[in-house]
């Protein structure tokens, strides 16, 4: 079974050291996403509906995590997903 992962993360580094913790040594296990703001996320999130989503609190250009957040968690399809920020 491989598991879905959403990564919102606007920072490359990041986003590129998470997709790499995830992808090795996981004989594919997980499939990796990735999307560099909240807004993209969201329609990613809504239309794929990974198993977990590990969001960056502080996006770019003051967007917020924690809406992201607010968003999953007042969605009845998408409450029931983990988000580890």
């Amino acid at each position: 079974m491989n598991y879905r992962v959403w990564i919102v993360e606007d920072e490359p580094e990041w986003a590129m050291l998470l997709l790499k913790a995830f992808g090795h040594k996981s004989d594919g296990q997980f499939e990796c996403f990735h999307s560099v703001n909240g807004d993209i996320g969201i329609d990613k999130i809504r239309e794929l509906r990974p198993d977990i989503v590990i969001l960056d609190q502080c996006l770019a250009q003051g967007e917020m995590g924690l809406n992201v957040l607010r968003f999953i968690r007042n969605d009845p399809k998408l409450r029931w997903i983990p988000v580890l920020m």
